[in-house]
Parts: C-alpha cells; structure tokens; sequence
C-alpha cells in the first residue's frame, strides 16, 4: 500500500463489500448536514444493523455538476 490515507480504489470497493455482507442494513439516520452548494458538503449519520450502530462520517465535494466523495 501507498502512504497513510492512499488506499486503492480496487481495495477499497472490496472493504465496503466485505463491510456490507457482514453488517447487512437495518436502517439509516441522518444526524447533522451542513450543505454548501458548489463546495464541500458534510453529513453525520448513524447506519444500523441488528447487533451494532454505527457512525458515519461522510464529506462530498462538488465540481460543477459532478459531485465526488472524500475518502
């Protein structure tokens, strides 16, 4: 792997499934959101399965029509 915080796009794709399959979805809240249209947007959330919630932190950029999620 490359430096701290450069994961593969490959790699990642394959932890989200992974992630997915074990912890299947029973529901999710949105917490916060600070929309800044044609800027950096931020959500807080909390994705819940039946034995744990979790957390989720979630920053969206967006360059003209095209929106890009922040890893």
């Amino acid at each position: 792997m490359g430096s701290k915080g450069n994961i593969p796009k490959t790699r990642q794709r394959l932890f989200l499934e992974i992630f997915f399959k074990k912890n299947p979805s029973q529901g999710f809240t949105l917490i916060f959101q600070n929309e800044n249209p044609g800027s950096l947007s931020t959500y807080i959330g909390e994705y819940a399965t039946n034995q744990v919630s979790f957390k989720v932190f979630i920053k969206v950029s967006q360059n003209g029509p095209v929106f890009g999620f922040i890893a």
